[in-house]
């Protein structure tokens, strides 16, 4: 009896597996196509800490959207449910393989988030991260993708039929909770899913809530202190002067140099006051958008880990594939990101 036999039949008729297949080529081709564009862009700037992480979120989503594009063709043929399903245990290993090393992209979704704390936040130069955080950063993250998705291949041989297409499952699937089903093999599967991706993925989103109240803290305390300083440069602009004040501002302007000139003093330190509020007011500015775009990598992040989530969480339950599954990692929040 082949593996694909003992898998639980689906609950889906042949023509809604057929679009759930078309929906998830048509999204992850639309990911493609924005995680590229993003990815030329970044790496034309790659000068920048930024962007460099912003190439490697996008290879990393790159590598997703090319595994959900093509998500039935490895899955071993005969599998209930899967229509377009031609592949085998190796076939199935591969897909594997290559959607362990996907979350590579949740690592440089922290390290995004991470990037803009220390600017906003600490004040860092982009030198100063380069040398203290950038080359830990990328060594940790793909060390830990690609060394996971390494050892779960071999030698502990984890990979298997889930809802996600081949990933770290039991085999066959939701066999603990399958009356007259014995594991095959794969008994510790969700264990190692946590291990492995669970974990890491939520320790890396309260990593990312930490930075955004940072953030949002050091935004408050800078478009108040803005505010203030406009406040007063108004208020000092649309005062009315007594009489003493407007001799002592006619005497200002009215001093003669030497050369017989006009001093302007009093306009010269008008001015700097001027331009020190407008300086001030852009600055705000500035956090407020940087402080935007760091949250709309957070509000990428949820969208793209959460169905993946449930599903993993309703499997583990012996609930059956929902009806998103094949939505997980294939949100094109990608133009967002271009902010």
């Amino acid at each position: 009896m082949s593996s694909s036999s003992l898998q639980d039949e689906s609950s889906f008729l042949q023509w809604q597996q057929v679009a759930i297949t078309l929906a998830a080529a048509i999204s992850s081709v639309l990911s493609l196509t924005g995680s590229g564009v993003i990815a030329y862009m970044a790496a034309q700037r790659r000068y920048s800490v930024k962007y460099r992480l912003l190439l490697a979120l996008s290879v990393a989503d790159i590598i997703n959207s090319t595994v959900f594009l093509l998500w039935p063709l490895p899955i071993p043929v005969d599998t209930p449910g899967v229509w377009g399903a031609v592949g085998n245990r190796q076939t199935c290993n591969m897909q594997g393989f290559f959607l362990q090393l996907g979350i590579l992209g949740s690592f440089y979704n922290a390290a995004l988030s991470g990037y803009f704390m220390l600017t906003l936040c600490d004040r860092m130069t982009e030198k100063q991260i380069t040398q203290r955080y950038e080359l830990v950063t990328h060594a940790f993250s793909i060390l830990w993708s690609a060394g996971t998705a390494a050892v779960a291949l071999w030698p502990l041989d984890l990979y298997s039929v889930c809802a996600l297409g081949c990933w770290i499952a039991p085999e066959p699937l939701r066999c603990h909770h399958r009356d007259g089903v014995e594991c095959v093999r794969n008994n510790r599967a969700y264990m190692y899913v946590w291990l492995f991706t669970g974990i890491p993925l939520l320790l890396c989103l309260a990593f990312i809530m930490v930075t955004m109240v940072r953030i949002y803290y050091t935004v408050k305390a800078v478009s108040q202190r803005a505010d203030r300083i406009t406040f007063s440069a108004s208020v000092e602009r649309l005062a009315v002067p007594t009489t003493t004040d407007n001799t002592k501002n006619n005497n200002k302007s009215n001093n003669i140099d030497i050369n017989g000139n006009g001093n302007g003093s009093g306009d010269t330190a008008d001015k700097t006051k001027n331009k020190t509020v407008q300086q001030k007011s852009r600055y705000a500015i500035r956090v407020q958008e940087t402080a935007m775009q760091a949250l709309l990598y957070v509000a990428a992040y949820i969208v793209t880990h959460l169905f993946a989530f449930l599903c993993v969480i309703i499997e583990q339950a012996g609930g059956t594939n929902p009806f998103f599954y094949d939505l997980s990692g294939k949100f094109n929040v990608a133009p967002a990101r271009i902010f």
